[in-house]
């Protein structure tokens, strides 16, 4: 299985994540590995950040593997010869159909069956005609179908004692011990916790590169920051980027208030420089101001 995502923090993030609960630790020292994690899923790492040594490693390891799980950007989308992939999964959306293609292309190959799923979420479903128009087809799958797995993956897990809570027994339970589990290794773990933030920091910035022909689905603004934090187990967005936000409206404010500002200096600019900035009606109107004072002044 391949997961694409746009960012290499976002792959570091997950890799690390999925590592520590459901992955084969060499570290002796691994809490969740010692409690007698019994999952042992191979989980594997791409991007173009790595060194060369450790790209090639990590690529020859998940080719010989059976049951791995590559986490990894687009550098791994073109050029690479894995014949073997039976799932692609698009955890970020890509820019258009072309880079869609060109990551599903990884599966299927030499005559064998492949599948690939595509993540979205509710305000980005106008995707999916833009994907029709190129004979992409896609059938959406009920995310209660997907979770069905989850109580049994998480039952292989050892308990968790630091959740407080009692091992799930429904599917909702279950999400919700899972992203316990998240946030307290999180809590627990200063160094994960800053992974966590940039993860979620370079995950904004990516969303706001997608091409102008795609920012009425991919937005920004669409995206409730709060419920984005929660998918990198943090309790709330990192300060830096919910400031940015709110200072993002400030200078919005400040930069409509100085073009009033401009505006009222302009209108009085077109005025005469020889004039006193007073209309003939005005005028008139100062100079039986100045008679009225005259007569009054007589009259004392």
């Amino acid at each position: 299985m391949i997961v694409f995502m746009s960012t290499q923090d976002l792959v570091e993030f997950h890799y690390d994540l999925f590592q520590h609960f459901f992955g084969v630790s060499d570290d002796p020292d691994d809490q969740m590995d010692a409690m007698g994690n019994d999952i042992n899923i191979l989980f594997f790492k791409l991007h173009g950040d790595m060194q060369q040594k450790d790209r090639t490693k990590a690529f020859q390891e998940f080719s010989q593997t059976d049951t791995g799980v590559l986490f990894c950007t687009d550098v791994a989308a073109r050029g690479l010869d894995l014949p073997s992939i039976q799932w692609i999964v698009q955890y970020t959306t890509p820019g258009g159909a072309t880079d869609y293609i060109h990551r599903v292309g990884r599966t299927a190959r030499a005559g064998k069956q492949g599948q690939s799923l595509l993540f979205l979420m509710p305000t980005e479903s106008e995707y999916v005609p833009i994907l029709n128009k190129d004979n992409i087809s896609l059938n959406e799958m009920e995310m209660k179908e997907i979770l069905k797995n989850l109580k049994s993956t998480v039952l292989q897990m050892s308990h968790d004692h630091s959740t407080k809570r009692s091992v799930p027994h429904t599917v909702e339970e279950t999400a919700t011990y899972l992203q316990m589990c998240f946030e307290n290794y999180i809590l627990q773990n200063k160094s994960f916790g800053e992974l966590a933030k940039k993860a979620f920091q370079s995950f904004v910035r990516a969303y706001s590169t997608y091409p102008s022909s795609l920012k009425h689905i991919f937005h920004i603004k669409k995206i409730h920051l709060g419920h984005l934090a929660k998918s990198f187990a943090l309790r709330e967005a990192p300060t830096s980027i919910t400031v940015s936000h709110h200072g993002d409206q400030i200078k919005k404010w400040k930069a409509k208030k100085k073009q009033k500002e401009l505006n009222r200096h302009e209108t009085s600019g077109k005025l005469s420089e020889f004039s006193s900035g007073l209309s003939s009606g005005n005028i008139h109107k100062l100079k039986n101001l100045k008679k009225v004072k005259k007569t009054k002044l007589k009259r004392k």
